[in-house]
C-alpha cells in the first residue's frame, strides 16, 4: 500500500481540464483578412506570436497581431499545380526551429501532379523571409491519375516524427484500392523520421481515403484525424497517445462505421472505427481540428474542436470515457465561415478558423473564465524529473495564489506562499506571468482541540516568478533564503481528464455531482490552513497544508482520494524528502499513511472535511477561497 502510495505520490501535481458539462459556447472574430484560398494556418512556436497562412496557389504568408505582411515568406507558386484540389496544401516547423531555422510544406507538383514533402530553410538574415532555394524533397508519391483526394496535412508527433496525411489517389470508390494496398503510400498516414541521415517514409496507419486535417493533442499527445466521406458519412478518427502503428480505419472497405465495398457483408477484421460520424443532414466535408488548450476560456479547454466545410457547423467534442464521446454544436452556419478550409492553433493554444470562400482568418473565442472561477492554469504542477514537490496554482483573473510545497532544512515537509502573485505582461514566448513575494507562514498546532488564527505568522522569506508557455508548460523560479531555483514545470494527468465517466445516448453520464472540485479551499473563521484540491476523473489529489506541533508548516496528501458521490474518501499520507537545496534528490522521499480523509461538497461550492490523522479526528467545514 505504500509503495502505490509513493508512486502516486511521485506522480502527483496535475490539473483536471475543463469539466464542468455546460455546452461550451464560442464565436468568430476577424483577426485578419484578404488571403486568398487559404487552406492552412499554423505558428513556428520560436516565441515570435507570428500565423503563418498558407494560400492553395503556393503563398505562405505572415500575420502578426492582426497585420498581413505585404511579402510572403515563401512564394512557391511556380512549382505547385493547382487542379482540381491541387495545391500548396501542409505546413509544418521543426520542433526546434528556433534553432534551425527548418520548415516543410506539402504540395502537389505542377509538372505531374505529384505529392511532395519538402523542407526549407529560413533566411538567416531576415526572420520572415524564407530560402526558395533551399528546398530538400524528402518524399515523393506519384499521383497523376486523379486531380482530387490529395490529403495534405503536415504536423510533428509528440514522438518528434514528422506526420503526413495522404489521401487515396482520387477516384470514386479508390479504384485502385490505394487505401487498403501495404505497397502504396496513398491512403496512408506516414511518419518520417527528419533527423535521420536520410529520411524515409513509414506507413503509421492504412484505410484512409482524404485526410483533411490531423491534429495531435499537446497536452495528451492523442491524435485526431478528419478523414473526408464518400456519399454518405464524415469521420474523425481517433489514436490515443503511445499507440503503435499499424492502424486500418477501413477504407475503402467502410465508410465510417457502415459497409462501403461492398455495402452489405464486409470484412471489418482489424479495422479501426472512427470515434465521431455524421451525415449529409449536417455537412459533406469534414475538416479536422485540434483539442483546445489554450488560457483564454476554461469552460471551452479539453474539447476536440472540428468542423465541415460545406456546412459551416463547428462542434465540440470530448471523450468521456474509452468508447464513448459527447458532441454538441458551438457554431451553427450562417456566422462568417463559408467553405471552412482549417483550424489552426497559436502558440498559447488558441484556435483559428480559416474561410476558403471570404478568404478571413478569425479566432475562435470561447467564454472567458469568470473571474470568480479557476482559471485554466489553476491546478498542481510538477517537474516529472523531480518528483516529490510542486506547486498549486489558483488563478482569479489577474491574480495567482502560488502554494510551493518542498522540504525544510530537516527534509520535513513544507509549504510557502506568494498570495499576491499579481498578472503581467508575459515576456515573448509566454502567454501568462505572474511575480510576487514568497512567505513562510507559522501558526498554531492544527490538529490541537481549537485552532486559532490569531496565532498565524506570515514572514516574507524570498520571491517567487512563473512564465507560462501555454496550459501544460511552465517555468518557475524561486529564492527562499541563499537557494535560488530555476525550473521547467508542467501538469501531470494522474487520472482521466474529464468527470464523465459515460453516455447514455443523449449526452454524458457524470459520475458524483458533475462539477469539477479543482480549487483552493480554506476556513474562514480558521484563516490559515486550507486545501488545494485537483480532481480528475474517479480521483481526486488532495494537498493538505497545516501546521506541526511545534507550530511549523506541514503538509498531507490524500493521493487517492476516490470519488465517491459528492465527494471522495482516501488514505491520508505524510511525506519527507531532501532538505531545500539547489538540486533535488527524489531518491529521498519517504511516504508513510497516517490515517484517512473523506469530503462531501454541497452545491454552494463549499464542503465537510472529516478526518482522523494519527489517532486524531475531527470534521470541518470548508469553501473555494476567493481573493
Amino acid at each position: 500500500m505504500l509503495r502505490t502510495a509513493q508512486l502516486l505520490f511521485l506522480a502527483f501535481l496535475g490539473l483536471g481540464a475543463s469539466l464542468a458539462h455546460a455546452v461550451p459556447a464560442a464565436s468568430l472574430r476577424v483577426v485578419a483578412a484578404g488571403f486568398t484560398a487559404p487552406v492552412a494556418v499554423t505558428n513556428a512556436a520560436d516565441g515570435s506570436g507570428r500565423l503563418f497562412v498558407v494560400e492553395r496557389a503556393g503563398l505562405i504568408r505572415i500575420v502578426k497581431g492582426a497585420t498581413v505582411q505585404p511579402l510572403p515568406f515563401l512564394d512557391l507558386s511556380a512549382r505547385v499545380g493547382t487542379s482540381g484540389e491541387r495545391g500548396l496544401l501542409g505546413l509544418a516547423f521543426h520542433p526546434q526551429y528556433s534553432q534551425n531555422r527548418r520548415f516543410y510544406v506539402y504540395y502537389t507538383a505542377v509538372e505531374d501532379g505529384a505529392i511532395r514533402v519538402s523542407s526549407f530553410v529560413a533566411s538567416a538574415g531576415d526572420p520572415d523571409r524564407a530560402d526558395a532555394a533551399s528546398e530538400q524533397v524528402l518524399l515523393t508519391v506519384a499521383h497523376a491519375l486523379h486531380d482530387n483526394h490529395n490529403g495534405g496535412q503536415l504536423a510533428f508527433g509528440p514522438d518528434g516524427f514528422l506526420y503526413a496525411g495522404t489521401g487515396d489517389g482520387g477516384g470514386t470508390g479508390d479504384p485502385e484500392n490505394n487505401a487498403q494496398n501495404p505497397g502504396s503510400f496513398l491512403g496512408k498516414l506516414l511518419r518520417i523520421d527528419v533527423n535521420a541521415a536520410t529520411p524515409s517514409a513509414q506507413v503509421w496507419a492504412s484505410g484512409l481515403r482524404n485526410p483533411w486535417r490531423f491534429s495531435f493533442d499537446r497536452a495528451t499527445g492523442d491524435l485526431f484525424l478528419g478523414d473526408v466521406g464518400q456519399d454518405r458519412f464524415e469521420e474523425v478518427n481517433f489514436a490515443g497517445a503511445n499507440t503503435p502503428a499499424g492502424r486500418n480505419y477501413g477504407w475503402p472497405s467502410m465508410e465510417a462505421n457502415a459497409c462501403y465495398k461492398p455495402l452489405s457483408g464486409c470484412s471489418v477484421a482489424g479495422m479501426t472505427a472512427p470515434v465521431l460520424m455524421y451525415g449529409r443532414d449536417e455537412g459533406k466535408a469534414v475538416v479536422g481540428g485540434y483539442s483546445y488548450r489554450g488560457t483564454r476560456s476554461r469552460p471551452l479547454y479539453g474539447y476536440y474542436i472540428y468542423g465541415d466545410y460545406d456546412s459551416g457547423r463547428i462542434w465540440a467534442a470530448r471523450q468521456e470515457t474509452a468508447g464513448s464521446w459527447s458532441n454538441v454544436e458551438i457554431i451553427a452556419p450562417g456566422n462568417g465561415q463559408d467553405g471552412l478550409s482549417a483550424f489552426g492553433e497559436d502558440e498559447s493554444g488558441e484556435l483559428y478558423v480559416l474561410s476558403l470562400v471570404n478568404g478571413r482568418l478569425y479566432a475562435l473565442d470561447g467564454t472567458p473564465t469568470a473571474r470568480t472561477d479557476p482559471g485554466v492554469v489553476s491546478g498542481l504542477w510538477w517537474n516529472p524529473n523531480e518528483s516529490g514537490w510542486g506547486v498549486q496554482f489558483t488563478q482569479r483573473g489577474d491574480n495567482f495564489f502560488a502554494t510551493l510545497y518542498n522540504y525544510g532544512p530537516d527534509g520535513q515537509p513544507k509549504w510557502y506562499i506568494a498570495s499576491n502573485c499579481p498578472r503581467s505582461g508575459p515576456p515573448q514566448g509566454f502567454v501568462l506571468h505572474c511575480a510576487g513575494t514568497l512567505y513562510e507562514t507559522n501558526g498554531q498546532n492544527f490538529f490541537s482541540p481549537n485552532f486559532n488564527p490569531a496565532a498565524v505568522q506570515v514572514t516574507p522569506v524570498g520571491s517567487l516568478e512563473v512564465w507560462f508557455r501555454d496550459s501544460e508548460r511552465a517555468m518557475i523560479s524561486f529564492t527562499i533564503g541563499n537557494v535560488t531555483r530555476t525550473v521547467a514545470i508542467q501538469r501531470q494527468v494522474f487520472g482521466q481528464r474529464s468527470i464523465a465517466l459515460s453516455s447514455d445516448g443523449f449526452g454524458p453520464i457524470f459520475f458524483g455531482d458533475g462539477v469539477d472540485h479543482t480549487d483552493l479551499y480554506w476556513n474562514p473563521n480558521e484563516s490559515g490552513w486550507g486545501l488545494a484540491i485537483a480532481h480528475q476523473g474517479v480521483k481526486m489529489f488532495v494537498t493538505w497544508y497545516v501546521y506541526d506541533s511545534a507550530g511549523r508548516g506541514e503538509w498531507y496528501i490524500a493521493s487517492d482520494c476516490a470519488v465517491q458521490g459528492s465527494g471522495c474518501d482516501g488514505a491520508v499520507y505524510r511525506v519527507t524528502g531532501p532538505p531545500l537545496a539547489a538540486t533535488f534528490d527524489s531518491s529521498q522521499i519517504r511516504v508513510t499513511q497516517v490515517g484517512y480523509l473523506s469530503l462531501n461538497f454541497d452545491a454552494a461550492g463549499g464542503a465537510v472535511l472529516q478526518y482522523n490523522v494519527n489517532g486524531l479526528s475531527a470534521t470541518k467545514n470548508i469553501q473555494r477561497q476567493q481573493f
